[in-house]
């Protein structure tokens, strides 16, 4: 398969048929037994977690995956608090308009269980869109990203 930007891709097919398989592949989480991965020209040999500097690939799950305890902005800016050194203002603005992105406002002080299905859907995301760039202009993805998004995990 190859991939052109714009496009979009549903991936449907029975149970069994590898839906789940060719995810994971994108992902990085197993490496294909015949063929082979490449992601941005790069050909794929080694597993996500064993790259130094692994391509930007993000999944979202049926399941929103939320942890409950925490408010939707510490969901959203989980990563960006436990892995970078940015100030909290920087954090819950970069929340914000990931937030924002997904049609959701006014909705980062709330718990998980406060939102509906379809809103805990979304702050998933919004959660996957985050990104650590200071730089917001290079950091906001288009229709087209979003679009993409919505048909290959929505499924």
């Amino acid at each position: 398969m190859l991939f052109r930007s714009g496009e979009k891709l549903a991936i449907v097919g029975p149970s069994g048929s590898g839906k789940s398989t060719i995810l994971k592949i994108l992902a990085g989480l197993i490496l294909p037994t015949k063929g082979e991965l490449r992601i941005f020209g790069e050909k794929q040999t080694y597993l996500r977690l064993d790259q130094n500097n692994p391509p930007d690939v993000r999944l979202v799950f049926q399941n929103p995956a939320l942890l409950g305890s925490l408010t939707i902005e510490e969901n959203v800016g989980f990563l960006l608090k436990r892995n970078k050194n940015l100030s909290k203002k920087l954090i819950h603005e970069i929340v914000c308009e990931c937030l924002a992105e997904v049609g959701l406002f006014n909705v980062e002080n709330k718990l998980p269980n406060e939102l509906s299905g379809g809103m805990q859907k979304r702050v998933s995301f919004a959660r996957a869109l985050i990104t650590d760039q200071t730089d917001r202009k290079s950091t906001r993805l288009n229709s087209s990203h979003r679009c993409i998004s919505y048909a290959v995990f929505c499924l």
